[in-house]
């Protein structure tokens, strides 16, 4: 579950789309909400249009007219961040703690990934086409790129590993909500610095 404070009071949501209110441990409100935030984009290399979404679904978007091609809905909550593989295929990290390799062409899902005990947050592709993963578990995970296996867990934030970019000379960096941004060996995966200007505004 998610938590916010806001002014005097936390605003808490969960995966089954419910807001709750309090005052310390006090729930003083909650209703429904319907979340169908578009959380993610990616381009694939013919050029169509990527997203994802907080209603579970990924959508392809032709590049010339914008009309939706085709509507995937496998995950079992929300889409949370998506990338292209080196080959075209489509991955897909989810608030399920999954993340799934779709085929470039049909669209169908080709490798059911799992490993992290938390949501899903952030993808990345490496140079050597192996999958970069971070999740609310505050872990970054390696994947091999033909067996899926994880090939190294990398554990050094404090709280939720919030995106992920690869760098030009292939090293990985990523910023959590323990306010910083790391950087990680492309080779040994150890944090060579670790850059703390960052600032949570409340």
């Amino acid at each position: 579950m998610d938590e916010k404070k806001v002014k005097n009071l936390w605003v808490k949501w969960n995966k089954k789309r419910k807001i709750f209110w309090r005052d310390y441990k006090k729930t003083i409100a909650s209703e429904n909400y319907d979340f169908k935030n578009v959380k993610c984009f990616a381009i694939m290399k013919n050029g169509n249009i990527v997203s994802g979404s907080d209603e579970k679904t990924i959508k392809i978007w032709d590049k010339d007219t914008f009309e939706c091609l085709k509507t995937v809905n496998e995950h079992n909550y929300g889409v949370n961040c998506l990338s292209i593989m080196q080959d075209g295929n489509i991955v897909s990290g989810s608030y399920d703690k999954t993340i799934k390799i779709w085929e470039k062409a049909t669209f169908e899902c080709l490798v059911k990934i799992k490993g992290h005990t938390e949501d899903v947050t952030s993808l990345a592709i490496m140079q050597n086409g192996n999958i970069v993963s971070g999740s609310y578990d505050k872990t970054i995970k390696i994947w091999d790129k033909d067996t899926f296996e994880c090939l190294k867990t990398i554990n050094g934030h404090n709280y939720s590993v919030e995106c992920l970019a690869i760098m030009q000379n292939g090293n990985i960096v990523s910023g959590s909500s323990d306010e910083t941004i790391k950087i990680w060996d492309k080779d040994t995966f150890e944090c060579l610095k670790t850059i703390n200007d960052h600032n949570f505004l409340q």
